[in-house]
């Protein structure tokens, strides 16, 4: 084993791996608060207690990889066989929880559209202009993915929100949310009621297709960085193996 892993080359080795592992921590902290923060722009409408899981794994994992690549980079400077020992045995959990987002990740991605459809379906239909917080976000998500309504603009007609508010109007208040149109500042975009809106000035995709492809796209971004990484740890817990040899085999 000692001259597989001869010791000069296995102690540079781990020192040059624990200076990139160490970096890498801020990189998976910045991965996973990018990750926490996009997703959860529309959590008024989507559940994302299984998105929020990983996002608070990934973080955790993030902030270990700083505090345990100093304990491996003093291990491999001082030849420390306990701190060697506990940077391998950290490694370990690391690589478990970075794989498990990875996993995870890519089985939601799986159940994207039938959560998605789920979720938005009812937002739209039932809680439009009823909860204030669902409200904001589908304006949102309509503004910020140049979409309306569920399947297209025509679902509005079939919302609480038109009978309730629109029909009950006798002023003939508009059909469509002013997040339909190109520039909400165009009061012109909208039409009273009984009058078909003017198409060339609101957005008639409907926002669940887009949606679903919104947040997949965010899933495999975070699904494959946390593969990556999970991927960069099997490297370290080989050579810390190797070096935890190799100083045995040295100081016996």
């Amino acid at each position: 084993m000692a001259e597989c892993c001869p010791f000069p080359y296995v102690k540079g080795s781990l020192i040059a791996f624990n200076v990139i592992f160490w970096f890498s921590g801020p990189a998976v902290l910045g991965l996973s608060i990018w990750f926490y923060l996009t997703v959860n722009m529309y959590s008024p409408v989507l559940d994302m207690t299984s998105y929020n899981t990983q996002s608070y794994v990934m973080i955790a994992a993030g902030g270990a990889c700083i505090v345990c690549g100093i304990c491996g980079c003093l291990g491999g400077v001082n030849e420390n066989k306990l701190l060697v020992c506990f940077f391998s045995f950290s490694l370990v959990v690391i690589f478990g929880c970075q794989l498990y987002t990875c996993v995870a990740s890519f089985y939601i991605y799986d159940k994207v559209d039938i959560d998605v459809s789920n979720d938005l379906n009812y937002s739209i239909y039932h809680l439009y202009h009823y909860k204030d917080d669902t409200t904001a976000a589908i304006d949102r998500i309509q503004r910020e993915l140049y979409c309306c309504g569920y399947r297209d603009y025509m679902d509005w007609r079939s919302t609480l929100y038109y009978r309730d508010v629109t029909l009950s109007d006798g002023r003939g208040r508009e059909v469509l949310p002013t997040s339909c149109c190109h520039d909400p500042a165009d009061v012109s975009c909208n039409v009273p009621k009984g009058i078909p809106p003017d198409l060339s000035r609101v957005y008639t995709k409907g926002c669940n297709v887009v949606l679903k492809d919104w947040l997949k796209s965010k899933l495999l971004i975070f699904g494959w960085g946390a593969f990556v990484f999970s991927s960069f740890q099997l490297l370290g817990i080989v050579l810390s193996c190797c070096m935890y040899k190799a100083l045995s085999d040295l100081y016996q």
